[in-house]
């Protein structure tokens, strides 16, 4: 089958177009086309080297941590979905990636998708909502009343982190540039800093937690603005691993997680931003690889499979 990835770490020029066999279909495994992935800064990471010790050493090295298709076949024991199913999930870290045109994957690995949620935005969700969901809930032990700073409220991660954390009841803060505050204002956000021309240091205090997915400085100065009890859940690292009230956590997958906010999308209540929607390509990959690193635009890329 078709499939897009590398034979060793560097650049977009490294991305190349494969020919890989599917996997042996185990007893509580399904095949799905995927119809739909989308593309994650992890990608452009690992694409890079950034994750030497990744679990999957595979050669070549299929990249991608999130997809969205079709049950064409199901094992003998599979008990949770049937053939012609929607589904959405991520394989685990040490198999191959998701820039592909089917996989086997385990049942445990996916969650149902509801008729009215577009096999794209499910796509879309996935891996920048978990990020969200155990930063804000999982990790982060956000409380209705409480208060909270989301660095990079335009980002993947931050529009979905915003709106969980408005539908929990919570005050939000959040920084952008100055061209994306409407759009955040539309998602419920109460405060908006443009980082460009102001310090948000000086401006907020008394937050009770902070979701970093800048790092360095800008944690630094999140450190002065918390409350006594209050906490950074950090994406992007740690300035000081020794610091009680900094929380490095790598964005794990859960299936109930997924479930919840798919249920919301399904109820209107969470939206997923998609910047564009184009079809799977070496090229394709290459240009939104190179859209994540350059930071250019707001929302989630998604490519399509026929």
């Amino acid at each position: 089958m078709k499939a897009i990835g590398i034979n060793e770490y560097g650049s977009i020029e490294n991305l190349l177009e494969f020919d890989i066999p599917l996997e042996p279909l185990g007893s509580t495994d399904v095949v799905v086309d995927i119809k739909a992935i989308s593309i994650n800064p992890f990608d452009t990471k690992q694409r890079a080297g950034f994750y030497p010790k990744h679990p999957n050493k595979h050669r070549p090295l299929i990249l991608g941590i999130d997809m969205a298709g079709i049950v064409t076949e199901t094992g003998p024991d599979v008990t949770l979905f049937k053939v012609g199913d929607l589904v959405v999930g991520r394989p685990k870290a040490s198999a191959q990636g998701t820039y592909r045109q089917q996989m086997v994957i385990s049942q445990d690995l996916l969650v149902q998708i509801q008729d009215n949620v577009l096999i794209e935005s499910a796509a879309a969700l996935l891996a920048a909502g978990s990020a969200a969901y155990h930063a804000l809930f999982t990790y982060g032990n956000l409380l209705s009343n409480q208060r909270v700073l989301i660095h990079g409220g335009a980002g993947g991660v931050g529009h979905l982190a915003i709106q969980l954390a408005k539908l929990k009841g919570s005050t939000v803060i959040t920084t952008a540039s100055k061209k994306h505050h409407d759009y955040l204002k539309s998602l419920g956000a109460n405060q908006i800093i443009d980082y460009h021309s102001e310090d948000f240091s000086e401006i907020v205090k008394d937050i009770d937690l902070v979701i970093d997915t800048v790092g360095d400085k800008v944690q630094e100065k999140s450190l002065t603005i918390l409350t006594p009890n209050g906490h950074i859940e950090s994406l992007v690292g740690s300035i000081d691993p020794q610091n009680d009230k900094i929380h490095f956590f790598s964005a794990k997958f859960s299936t109930d997680a997924l479930k919840e906010m798919l249920d919301l999308m399904s109820k209107g209540k969470l939206d997923v931003n998609i910047r564009y929607i184009d079809t799977f390509t070496v090229e394709n990959v290459k240009k939104a690889h190179l859209e994540l690193e350059t930071k250019t635009g707001q929302g989630k890329i998604v490519l399509t499979l026929s």
